[in-house]
């Protein structure tokens, strides 16, 4: 306790400065850890996630069209706007198989894959 006493002001405050300089140095690579944590959890959040959600409104969305223009079959009596609607329905199950496959790509939990495959045989 005396030798600390004993030094000077200048030894003393430098040895301060010195100490709060490597707990903050300590903080920010700590921070930059957390830092990365939150960003590969929120880049895995989006990547699969919301692309995930993006896809099944997309195919909910394109299921609704179709079944807008089933309706549109069943009271139409003009055979080129009938076929036009055919073709329109094709071209809705062919988005609808290529969005439902892009989502099977992204769903990676057990829970979800039983229920797409409860979907597909059902």
């Amino acid at each position: 306790m005396r030798k600390i006493k004993d030094l000077s002001i200048k030894i003393k405050l430098a040895v301060s400065f010195m100490v709060i300089g490597l707990f903050v140095i300590t903080i920010g690579f700590e921070g930059m850890k957390i830092l990365k944590t939150v960003t590969d959890n929120a880049y895995s959040m989006y990547s699969k996630n919301m692309q995930s959600i993006k896809y099944l409104e997309r195919i909910k969305s394109v299921s609704k069209e179709g079944g807008e223009n089933l309706i549109q079959i069943l009271y139409e009596k003009d055979s080129v706007k009938l076929k036009e609607e055919i073709e329109q329905i094709n071209k809705y199950k062919e988005e609808n198989k290529n969005y439902r496959e892009n989502y099977e790509k992204l769903v990676s939990d057990f829970n979800e894959k039983k229920f797409l495959m409860n979907i597909r045989y059902n």
